[in-house]
Order: C-alpha cells, then sequence, then structure tokens
C-alpha cells in the first residue's frame, strides 16, 4: 500500500505531523515534519530541509489495535 503523495499534488494540512520524503543530492531519506503557514516548520522554507527538499509526504499510519 503506498499512500505517498508529491508536494505537487497537495500539501498536509497546517501544524499536522506527517512522514516526508527527503531528497538530498542523490539520496533519499524519511523523516517527519510539519507545514506552519505555508512553510515547512523545522526548516522555515517551503520545501526544503537542510541541504535537501521534501518532496512527498504522508500521514502517520494509525497506532496497533490492543487485542
Amino acid at each position: 500500500m503506498n499512500e505517498w503523495i508529491n508536494v505537487e499534488d497537495r500539501l498536509p494540512e497546517e501544524n499536522v505531523c506527517v512522514l516526508v520524503v527527503v531528497k538530498i543530492r542523490d539520496r533519499i531519506s524519511v523523516d517527519t515534519d510539519r507545514i506552519y503557514r505555508g512553510v515547512w516548520f523545522s526548516y522555515g522554507k517551503f520545501g526544503y530541509k537542510q541541504e535537501g527538499y521534501v518532496t512527498h509526504w504522508m500521514p502517520f499510519p494509525a497506532p496497533p489495535e490492543d487485542n
């Protein structure tokens, strides 16, 4: 199941933590972040984290249910 959303298609709601895919040069990593006032909260510039940039995001998965 692939629920990644391209940042060019849609951004998450403001001030909600999400998982993000960050491309740094030729490397891809997954991190957490949030949008606040239209910018990625952690680094203050839309779509950018450190020297890389956010390409995709997805909501956190639901926590496991107690059985």
